[in-house]
């Protein structure tokens, strides 16, 4: 095949694609480019995984980082530079303006190092480092003005804030504990919670611009003082009978001194796995435990809700509480995960929580209100062996009904939420599956929901033992050729991997014992052979195979043998004609690979093998010119004949290219390093030269044999080459040891030599038998320890090493990544934030608009033709599901399901708020707005009606977001729970503020009344109660309790002053010295509660321009949309940089028959962003 081989680099990119378009039809050669194929990941690699809002999921797998495709469900980058094992991972949130591409993540390792990616190229984009303690915890943490900084935690008690672009540190805070990990409050970015050894620690002044001034507060998990009171159960359980799932209240007791022993639960917080926030309920904690999941309420420091572990289940290992619904994802030790539900209080559209009810002891247990999660679903456990482990849990972000796992074994289980039948890619959201926590209607759903496994991704199993590309690229297979490699692992199975999609296509289990050698015999079929390790006696039973991998298929050669030394060699001939077995200190066996039979055995006295090669010289090509010349003479006659004599020549001369019989020859050495010649022709092996041993040549280890080069490696270093055509040799001095292998690249001309040593690589140049080192790697130091070599394409050096990786390289060894442009892939990525900014905005605003329909918006003008070639790969892949709700009607729903589409957190925010609000205010015909503030006589509205109890309702994620009715029942129902598990009397201090608040007066005054005569403010509570008991309306008392009221805000004693002003009515007040105190959240919880609706508005108004002002306008453009302010909201998306968003919420108002005035600049912004779209600008002109 010396004069067929070809340059596989060189034909991709040139001389066989002008042979096809000469040809007439046109094939596509994978290219190979460098990338790192995974094997099994370890247990240091535990929970560094994160699935990305842009619909990535990235984890790592030892030290590196892995990035799937989680639609097609195939890697799309192996990111490679850490030195120790991979510990967290962090995607960078995307920003809602897209005016900067590239997908970023940041993954820190064991040894404090943190590297920023920059995923689309494969490369690092900065190197953070603070020591070289663990990174604990790692979490994007966004700044006033939009950009996002890295908050890192660092062994043992250090938090710092990064800025990844400068590289800098920005502030560093050591705390006074030692830290676990870290969350950050969805609901209050100034807030986050510790998990100490033995405490928490909650920090409520965290900033990015300055280091927080105090040192947090400890609080300690302890037994709680009010005995025995209800936790969250199973509602199986409780219907069984009895009283239902009983548990002792765990409490948070604030202080600098840790409880007493006997107060502090078993175990304490050393085996607190997880603590989180939760992310659909404000001012909520869950902490993980291997048997049970704890809820705090932080607003009374206690356990509201206790989730037992079933009994049948394994321990808990991770918990993820999705924000669309009031639900938690619990996985399980055995890799099942279990799907928890919060229970729903069904009532009617009127408050009625009667709240006079209660006893001293609280709630009656019929009536006793209680924080419920039943179990909804759970999927099949995973079926793990001894050494595999589950190492976490990921759940897409934008739909949250998809989970995947990551076992140690290195397999990436992927699992869909849905009603039965479930299936893969139907886009569901759980939005979609479970109703709000206050909606009054049931969802109606065919089958039952369920939680099942919808792909599967396998990677290398086990250590590699030996791997083998499949024959070169040339031009007589290049019509069929994929770039496949065989590797054989330590458990006997044999992998085909697609070297140029990073796919496992095939894992063929063949062999009883570890493979120790494979050779192709075809594009399609390989032999490999496998033996025990050897005993004492050095015997062992041998295992030669011969499969078929388009089949699977596999015939057992040498079945006759039985215990003899283990095979050391085998080698197939070029034209795989032949094949060549060799024994360790034994004999070696030629045999015919066509007709699978043995030709000859060597004698004992033959010369013992230690290195063996097949010559790639043979006599094919002259054989074919003959016969080419015979045919020639031949064709006169065939001529006269017949047809079917005619028919029966061709076909004659059919088998006679195929029983063609060319004559090759291969080259060994024996143990004193003696150089032997022999050919073989048929069934006839002769001997040919003998050359002795080079001076300076110790015992030859292995043989590469290309064009006329002939080189030895020996066993201290030394390589011997031999230059056939000059008739000369020189020795080279390599100063690495023993040589263990040696692999020429493929390609007619292409003199690039792979060695393989005992600690790493080399890559050297012989062209002109000149000896050139082109790169070099050496293990530890540079890469982990290499086991086996050999070549992808003529310039990709591929390196098994024993951490269960293949690493494809360049040329220099230093990369083993590629951008994403160069690889090739399945199937297109799916991940439409891959698009060019100028494309991807385009796309969204055409899709929300409505601007064409699906099938045209390939056509979109204004895009360069890779913009336009990237944008067909994205909508060729949208569901039907996702067209659908393309084609929806409404403004609103188009612009949610395009921001559910790209990912971004913030617009889905948007457009589920507008929508919601836009029906309400279309119903009302006019938008309300803030009575005269002197309006006299106002009074608290404690007891709201739902008047759309059709529409479906915001779920609790929302919060201040949500409609009146809905957050007074939440605050209601919250008050009524939080006096069910009241102990001490703080924690009853702070349930009757509470219920001052919401005009719960009568249940405020029980318990002021129950006051212990021992407690030091008995005497202040009984007065407060006949305070409480008789407020008098009239003028003079009222103001009479202002003026104490404004002393007493005066003087600090602020919640007293805000009780006082609620007693009298003056609620306003109330709100306005909160907010000239800066409590702006307080402020808009109590007006959110109990004001009227004009003067809720008010003082919404008020902390929305602050929220603007301050730079979270987000968050004010939402509070804006619950007030009805259109106007107002519409002006802050223009100055977000939102111009097209301001427009579509426009026109879905005009949609909805509202009337709006559209802010100033809004068209002049449109019209420099859409320069050049002509259909675009047409449609945002004013006209």
């Amino acid at each position: 095949m010396g004069e067929s081989e070809q340059d596989g680099h060189l034909e991709r990119q040139g001389s066989v694609e002008s042979y096809e378009q000469a040809r007439g039809p046109t094939y596509n050669i994978p290219k190979v480019s460098a990338r790192t194929l995974v094997g099994a990941a370890s247990t240091a690699n535990i929970g560094a995984l994160e699935w990305g809002a842009q619909g990535l999921l990235a984890y790592g797998s030892n030290c590196s980082v892995v990035v799937l495709d989680t639609r097609n469900i195939q890697p799309v980058q192996t990111l490679e530079k850490h030195k120790h094992p991979v510990q967290k991972i962090c995607w960078e949130p995307g920003s809602i303006q897209g005016k900067t591409a590239g997908l970023f993540l940041a993954s820190a390792d064991s040894q404090g190092h943190i590297i920023v990616w920059d995923v689309q190229q494969g490369k690092a984009a900065g190197i953070l480092q603070e020591g070289s303690k663990a990174i604990l915890d790692m979490a994007w943490v966004k700044g006033n003005n939009g950009v996002y900084f890295l908050a890192a935690l660092h062994q043992p008690c250090s938090l710092i804030i990064w800025d990844t672009s400068s590289k800098a540190k920005l502030w560093k805070k050591n705390y006074n504990e030692t830290l676990l990990s870290f969350s950050l409050d969805p609901f209050n970015n100034s807030k986050l919670a510790f998990l100490c050894q033995d405490c928490i620690l909650f920090v409520d002044d965290f900033t990015v611009s300055k280091a927080p001034a105090s040192n947090g507060r400890r609080f300690f998990i302890s037994q709680g003082i009010g005995g025995q009171a209800s936790g969250g159960h199973n509602s199986n359980e409780k219907k069984s009978g009895g009283e239902g799932l009983r548990k002792l209240v765990k409490d948070l007791v604030i202080g600098e001194v840790k409880p007493k022993s006997e107060d502090v639960p078993t175990g304490g917080n050393s085996d607190c796995l997880q603590l989180c926030y939760h992310r659909s309920l404000r001012h909520h904690l869950l902490l993980l435990f291997p048997k049970e999941l704890l809820i705090l309420d932080l607003h009374i420091n206690q356990t509201v809700c206790v989730v037992p572990l079933e009994r049948t289940a394994a321990p808990f290992l991770q918990v993820v509480s999705s924000r669309q619904r009031d639900v938690i994802f619990c996985l399980h030790e055995y890799g099942s995960i279990g799907v928890k539900t919060r229970k729903r209080n069904l009532s009617s559209s009127r408050l009625s929580l009667d709240l006079s009810n209660l006893s001293q002891e609280g709630f009656q247990t019929q009536t006793e209100p209680e924080m419920i999660y039943d179990q909804r679903c759970h999927s099949e456990a995973v079926r793990l062996t001894k050494s595999s482990k589950v190492l976490g849990m990921a759940i897409d972000p934008q739909s949250e009904c998809r989970a995947a796992l990551i076992l140690t074994n290195g397999k990436v289980i992927f699992l869909d939420l849905g009603y039965t039948p479930v299936q893969m890619g139907t886009s569901n959201c759980l939005s979609n599956l479970i109703e709000p926590y206050y909606s009054q209607k049931e969802m109606f759903n065919e089958g039952n929901l369920k939680l099942q496994i919808t792909g599967l991704l396998h990677s290398i199993s086990g250590s590699l033992q030996a791997i083998r590309m499949c024959p070169a690229l040339t031009t007589r297979n290049w019509q069929e050729y994929q770039p496949i490699m065989a590797g054989g692992t330590e458990s006997g199975c044999v992998q085909i991997y697609n070297m140029a999609t990073g796919i496992l296509e095939k894992e063929l289990v063949i062999h009883s014992y570890p493979v120790r050698g494979i050779e192709w015999t075809g594009l399609k079929s390989f032999l490999s052979f496998a033996f025990s390790t050897p005993g004492s006696s050095g015997m062992v039973r041998n295992e030669l195979l011969l499969s078929d991998v388009a089949t699977g298929g596999c015939t057992c050669i040498r079945t006759d043998v039985v215990d003899e030394p283990p095979i050391d060699t085998l080698k197939v001939s070029p034209l795989k004609q032949y094949f060549v077995l060799s024994l360790k200190f034994s004999t070696f066996e030629l045999w015919d690979l066509r007709n699978m039979c043995i030709l000859r055995t060597m004698p004992k006295k033959f010369p013992l093998v230690t290195a063996l090669e097949w010559s790639p010289i043979h006599n094919l090509k002259a054989l074919r010119r003959k016969m080419a010349h015979q045919e020639e003479k031949e064709q006169e006659d065939t001529q006269v004949l017949s047809p079917t004599a005619a028919e029966q020549t061709r076909i004659g001369e059919s088998s006679s290219e195929k029983s063609l019989i060319a004559r090759e020859h291969f080259v060994f050495t024996d143990t004193d390093s003696q150089l032997f010649h022999f050919s073989v022709d048929g069934n006839v092996m002769k001997d040919g030269i003998k050359i002795p041993p080079e001076t300076g040549v110790s015992g030859v280890t292995c043989i590469a044999f290309k064009n006329d080069l002939i080189v030895q490696g020996d066993s201290d270093g030394l390589l011997n080459i031999w230059d056939l055509k000059a008739r000369s040799s020189r020795n080279v001095h390599t100063s690495r040891g023993w040589v263990k292998k040696m692999r020429f690249a493929p390609g007619k001309g292409n003199l690039r030599l792979l060695l393989l040593y005992n600690d790493g690589v080399d890559i050297i140049d012989l062209k002109k038998a000149h000896y050139e080192r082109i790169a070099q790697l050496k293990s530890p130091r540079d890469i982990v320890k290499v086991s086996d070599i050999d070549w992808a394409a003529s310039d990709k050096p591929v390196l098994a090493t024993q951490d269960g990786c293949l690493r494809v390289m360049d040329i220099s060894l230093t990369h083993c990544s590629s951008p994403m442009a160069e690889y090739s892939f399945e199937n297109p990525i799916y991940c439409p934030s891959l698009l060019t900014p100028h494309a991807l905005l385009t796309l969204r605003t055409s899709l929300a608009t409505n601007l064409c329909t699906i099938d045209q918006l390939d056509n979109l003008r204004g895009l360069t033709d890779l913009e336009a070639q990237g944008l067909k790969d994205q909508i060729a892949q949208l569901s039907d599901t996702e067209c659908d709700s393309f084609r929806q009607k409404s403004y609103c729903k188009r612009a949610l399901a395009a921001a559910k589409y790209f990912g971004s957190d913030e617009e889905v925010d948007l457009w589920t708020v507008a929508d919601y609000y836009i029906n309400v205010y279309k119903r009302t015909g006019v938008m309300e707005r803030s009575p005269s503030l002197d309006s006299p006589g106002s009074t608290l509205d404690t007891n709201r009606t739902n008047a759309h109890p059709d529409i479906e309702p915001l779920d609790t994620c929302f919060d201040l977001i949500c409609d009146n009715y809905s957050f007074q029942k939440l605050q209601l129902e919250r008050a009524a729970f939080h006096e069910s598990k009241r102990g001490d009397y703080e924690h009853t201090k702070k349930v009757i503020e509470r219920l001052i608040l919401l005009g719960q007066t009568d249940r405020a005054v029980q318990l002021l009344l129950e006051t212990e005569l021992e407690n030091p403010a008995y005497y202040t509570d009984a007065i407060k109660a006949c305070l409480v008991s008789t407020i008098q309306s009239t003028g003079a008392a009222q103001s009479t309790i202002k003026l104490v009221a404004t002393n007493l805000i005066a003087n600090g004693n602020i919640g007293e002053g805000v009780q006082l002003l609620c007693l009298i009515g003056k609620g306003l007040d109330a709100c306005r010295y909160l907010t000239s105190y800066a409590l702006w959240e307080r402020a808009a919880w109590l007006a959110k509660s109990v004001l009227p609706q004009g003067e809720m508005a008010e003082v919404l108004k008020k902390w929305a321009e602050h929220l603007g002002a301050n730079g979270n306008r987000m968050q004010a453009a939402l509070v804006f949309l619950s007030l009805g302010r259109f106007t107002q909201c519409a002006e802050l998306l223009v100055s977000k940089g939102l111009p097209a968003q301001a427009w579509i919420l426009l026109a879905a108002c005009k949609e909805g028959g509202l009337t709006v005035e559209p802010p100033r600049g809004l068209f002049e912004e449109l019209s420099q962003l859409f320069e050049g779209n002509q259909r675009l600008l047409t449609l945002f002109s004013p006209d």
